[in-house]
C-alpha cells in the first residue's frame, strides 16, 4: 500500500520545499541592497529590501511557478494509470529545467525540490509495479 503512495508523498514534500522557497525568497529583508552616497563615503546609507519591496508583486509570478509545478507533479502521481508516472517525471524535469535557467538568482533555492521530484518519480515508476508472484 505505501508502495503506491511514495511518489504522493515526495511530490507532497516537493510542494513544501517550493512553498518555503517561495516565502523565504520572497520575504527575506536581505534579498536586494541598495547604496546610496552623497558625497564623501562616510556619507553612503545602505539599505536593504524584500523582493517584493523592489520588484512588487508582479515577482510572485516568477517565485510560485515552482509551485505550480509541484502541485502538477502531485496531481500526476495520483493518477492510477500510466500516464501517472510519466507526469511525475515530466514535472520534475520542467523544475530541474527551471532551477538550471535560473540557476544564479532563484533556482539554487529550488533544486532540493527538483531533486526529490526527480527521486519520487522514480520511484513512483519502479515501486508502483507490482510484485511478481
Amino acid at each position: 500500500m505505501i508502495r503506491n503512495k511514495l511518489g504522493s508523498v515526495l511530490a507532497i514534500v516537493g510542494i513544501v520545499l517550493t512553498a518555503t522557497a517561495a516565502i523565504y525568497l520572497a520575504t527575506l529583508p536581505d534579498a536586494v541592497s541598495h547604496i546610496t552616497c552623497t558625497g564623501p563615503p562616510s556619507h553612503c546609507v545602505y539599505s536593504n529590501s524584500s523582493l517584493i519591496e523592489s520588484d512588487g508583486y508582479g515577482i510572485l509570478a516568477v517565485l510560485l511557478f515552482p509551485v505550480a509545478i509541484s502541485a502538477a507533479g502531485l496531481f500526476a502521481s495520483r493518477n492510477p494509470a500510466a500516464g501517472g508516472k510519466v507526469g511525475l517525471g515530466v514535472t520534475a524535469i520542467v523544475l530541474a529545467g527551471f532551477c538550471f535557467v535560473f540557476l544564479f538568482t532563484y533556482g539554487l533555492y529550488y533544486i532540493p525540490a527538483a531533486l526529490t521530484l526527480l527521486v519520487g518519480a522514480i520511484l513512483h515508476a519502479t515501486l508502483a509495479r507490482p510484485l511478481p508472484s
